[in-house]
């Protein structure tokens, strides 16, 4: 890939998330495992409570790559995004794409989406927006200037992967 095909693209990430039920090191019966302990005020008449072992949290994992070449069968969702800051949230995301079988990597799929057009109705929106910092600092109202492709962010969420 050229490095002037680069510069005109946005950055593109690739998402995913898993999680699991297995809990490290557990192996057996919640129950047999429990210890039977007296906990005053804690559960009503009896005071005895079930006090569970205590297990390492394991933090969900999410893997991000950027700009892979990976081809593989998955089903992905592409969003497009703005991420200035002083685009209203409801505003930001020029593009949300349908779940949809694809082998195409992530680069391709930038391709796949109609990008000018995008960009053409964005950048009306940017127009009537007010810029905080540079207004700040100048003591009147600065709008946003068009954002270009390269701005803008893209990521790729595989939802299953074959």
């Amino acid at each position: 890939m050229n490095a002037a095909m680069n510069a005109e693209t946005p950055q593109i990430t690739n998402s995913c998330y898993g999680s699991t039920t297995h809990l490290p090191g557990y192996a057996g019966d919640v129950l047999e495992n429990a210890t039977n302990q007296f906990i005053p005020g804690s559960a009503g008449a009896g005071g005895f409570i079930y006090q569970l072992p205590q297990f390492q949290q394991q933090p969900l994992e999410r893997k991000v790559e950027i700009m892979t070449d990976k081809t593989t069968r998955r089903i992905v969702q592409v969003f497009i995004a703005d991420p200035n800051e002083n685009v209203p949230l409801e505003k930001s995301v020029l593009y949300t794409g349908e779940p949809k079988l694809t082998d195409l990597n992530d680069t391709e799929l930038f391709f796949e989406v109609p990008i000018q057009d995008l960009l053409k109705k964005h950048n009306e929106v940017r127009k009537t927006v007010v810029d905080k910092e540079a207004s700040k600092r100048a003591g009147k109202d600065i709008l946003l200037d068009p954002v270009k492709i390269r701005d803008l962010r893209m990521v790729v969420v595989t939802v299953a992967q074959f």
